[in-house]
């Protein structure tokens, strides 16, 4: 809902943007929410692109695959069938910079986990060292709940 919600916003506005980008969860190209984004860029007259592209492939150290939609008013170069999802993107050779550029040198005893909590659920997170070039996804919501959370 609040995805289009902003493209409601979007329609009321007098001067809609020359380019867009969308980021979601895999599985949004699937979606009704996106069946209607895709109408709206089609009646304004964007040309669109898209793809499921992992956080490795633009040189960020996280491995989760996401949807990522470009639209623009001028056409892309032809690269492809039209309304194909890509699932490589060009980015040239990158070097995955460690973790520790990412990390707080000192955080707080709040992100800490338990040893009752790494008993019952270690084994299905990514453990890493701050000199590790790429990790899987992790969210706040492991400090309860570790199913399910990233």
């Amino acid at each position: 809902e609040s995805v289009l919600h902003l493209f409601y916003i979007f329609s009321e506005l007098e001067s809609l943007p020359d380019y867009f980008l969308l980021e979601n969860v895999q599985g949004f190209e699937f979606s009704q929410t996106r069946d209607r984004i895709m109408a709206f860029f089609s009646q304004h007259g964007y040309h669109v692109q898209e793809y499921l592209l992992n956080s490795n492939q633009l040189g960020i150290p996280n491995s989760r695959l996401r949807y990522f939609l470009l639209a623009r008013k001028r056409p892309f170069p032809v690269d492809g069938k039209e309304g194909t999802i890509r699932r490589e993107v060009d980015m040239g050779t990158k070097v995955q910079p460690a973790l520790s550029q990412y990390l707080d040198v000192n955080p707080g005893p709040e992100y800490e986990l338990g040893d009752k909590f790494l008993g019952k659920w270690g084994r299905l997170l990514d453990i890493v060292t701050p000199s590790s070039t790429r990790s899987c996804c992790f969210t706040k919501a492991y400090t309860t709940k570790a199913e399910g959370a990233g």
